[in-house]
């Protein structure tokens, strides 16, 4: 299993979610890790898709969707 790609937080972790399923077109396995954070007084989504190749990983991260917390 690669390294957790989400692994630099930048507040505490609020929940964390994986899941592993394979890609209908290629045969491959993607890890899909979803995780929101705490920054201040929002939370923050973050995803991340690691595609396993050959124990090499391709890791990518969008943050987005700033939620203010009531």
């Amino acid at each position: 299993m690669p390294a957790e790609p989400l692994a630099s937080a930048n507040g505490p972790l609020l929940s964390l979610t994986r899941t592993i399923k394979r890609s209908a077109v290629t045969g491959k396995r993607i890890l899909n890790v979803t995780r929101t954070v705490e920054i201040g007084s929002r939370r923050t989504l973050c995803e991340g898709s690691v595609i396993a190749q050959r124990g090499a990983a391709a890791e990518s991260c969008v943050q987005g969707g700033l939620i203010k917390l009531k």
